[in-house]
């Protein structure tokens, strides 16, 4: 094998096995490394037969990969917006995961964003919040523990949530269904929370029954604090969640883009042209996982010897 020599070296010196040296293998189309590929969509043009959505790409933007799914489907146009001007003519608007709440939250106030997204949920558009993004949709946030930035920041006020940083970080894996919206097919999202907030939902009903979660670090599956997640409006045009990879399966991804699409006056689309999106991507990690396991002795010891 090619690098044996450094592979020995390496070894000897460290006294840690190698597992082996893996080459590059081109033209994988796995889910890129943050914010990649934003540059190439801040431009998409927007369609009339298509569903067009914009996701705020703020200075501390994270979780990109939420919204690759989306971006593939071939009846949706989705940018990626850098000024207030970017929303126009959006089905949607998506406030995504940020680093830092309060700090986003001004800089939104200063380019002009608030005003915007206001505007918007006035001629009865769509509003989705993920994860910090949720957290500015809500009446206020406050960080008393300076765990971001310090402070206490007005949200959005579209849902009647407030929100408190948290000292300890929440991470676990989860199942969920809507409940925000009918569906006909199997429409359960399966995904992931990671945050430091608390936010206390007020009257609104909640988006998601929460049907399984367990901590990222267990290795079994279990249930547990079941729950449900995040606000809707009255009117289901505005809600929130905590929950990342919300449009990763195909079947509550076709199901709220049909949804989407019969408000615009088009007809819905198969679930089929969703299922093989998904199921391309699938077969790319099943190709990633083989040439790991071509090139990589994963039977070798860890840990250095005592």
């Amino acid at each position: 094998m090619l690098f044996t020599d450094g592979a020995a070296f390496i070894e000897e010196r460290t006294g840690i096995p190698v597992l082996g040296v893996v080459p590059l293998l081109r033209d994988l189309a796995l889910d890129q490394e943050d914010n990649v590929n934003c540059d190439r969509r801040r431009q998409v043009p927007f369609g009339a037969d298509r569903v067009n959505i914009v996701v705020v790409l703020w200075p501390r933007m994270i979780n990109f990969t939420d919204f690759n799914h989306l971006a593939e489907e071939e009846d949706v146009a989705l940018r990626y917006a850098t000024t207030s001007g970017d929303l126009a003519g959006a089905d949607v608007i998506v406030p995504p995961g940020t680093k830092n709440t309060i700090q986003d939250l001004r800089y939104l106030g200063q380019a002009g964003f608030t005003e915007a997204i206001r505007e918007h949920v006035a001629r009865r558009r769509e509003v989705i919040g993920i994860c910090g993004g949720y957290q500015m949709m809500g009446r206020s946030f406050a960080d008393p523990d300076w765990v971001e930035s310090g402070g206490i920041a007005a949200g959005f006020d579209l849902l009647n949530v407030i929100t408190r940083s948290l000292t300890n970080k929440v991470t676990r894996l989860v199942e969920a269904d809507p409940l925000h919206f009918d569906v006909e097919t199997s429409s359960s999202v399966r995904g992931y929370v990671i945050h430091m907030g608390e936010t206390q939902r007020g009257d609104a009903r909640p988006c998601f029954h929460v049907c399984s979660a367990r901590a990222a670090s267990d290795r079994q599956e279990r249930s547990c604090d079941v729950s449900t997640d995040g606000p809707v409006s009255a009117d289901g045009m505005v809600w929130g969640t905590y929950i990342h990879g919300l449009f990763d399966r195909a079947g509550f991804r076709r199901a709220w883009l049909n949804r989407i699409r019969v408000r615009r006056g088009l007809p819905p689309v198969d679930i089929e042209r969703s299922e093989r999106f998904t199921q391309r991507l699938s077969k790319e990690l099943d190709r990633w996982a083989d040439h790991l396991n071509n090139h990589l002795n994963v039977n070798l010891p860890f840990g250095r010897p005592s």
